[in-house]
């Protein structure tokens, strides 16, 4: 079955998925497209609903192809908000943003962070060139 079904398009620098309802299989169609596109520079996932165990699959099969995948991407703004993220997504969001030589901003409002997982964001993001941040109300639990 098909889920996002893209042709490598080699003028989109921008694609906006937010607020759709995302299957896993929809997750791996998505990371079919992302691997091979040098071109998309923004990525807006906001809202899609993925919680950890989704966004765990989208990083960790963006990573089975191999680390430097994320050098083939130019993706410099990746918005993650509002998709039910907690403490147990950090390892991968620190993994995108540490991989991805060309990310500068990063919107991970609208999640349900604690205190520890705040403190584990800032810290290593901190030792970034990222030059946005979106973290505005986020539930804590």
């Amino acid at each position: 079955m098909n889920y996002l079904k893209f042709n490598n398009n080699s003028v989109l620098r921008t694609l906006d998925i937010s607020f759709n309802a995302i299957s896993e299989g929809g997750i791996i169609s998505l990371v079919e497209y992302i691997k091979d596109n040098e071109k998309l520079l923004t990525l807006f996932c906001a809202g899609i609903c993925i919680n950890d165990k989704g966004y765990n699959l989208f990083i960790e099969s963006l990573l089975s192809y191999n680390k430097s995948v994320f050098n083939n991407i130019k993706l410099s703004y990746l918005d993650i908000s509002n998709d039910y993220l907690t403490k147990n997504s950090f390892k991968n969001i620190n993994n995108i943003i540490s991989l991805s030589p060309y990310i500068t901003s990063i919107n991970i409002s609208y999640n349900s962070f604690n205190n520890e997982g705040i403190n584990n964001i800032f810290s290593f993001i901190n030792k970034m060139q990222i030059s946005f941040i979106g973290f505005n109300s986020n539930r804590y639990k």
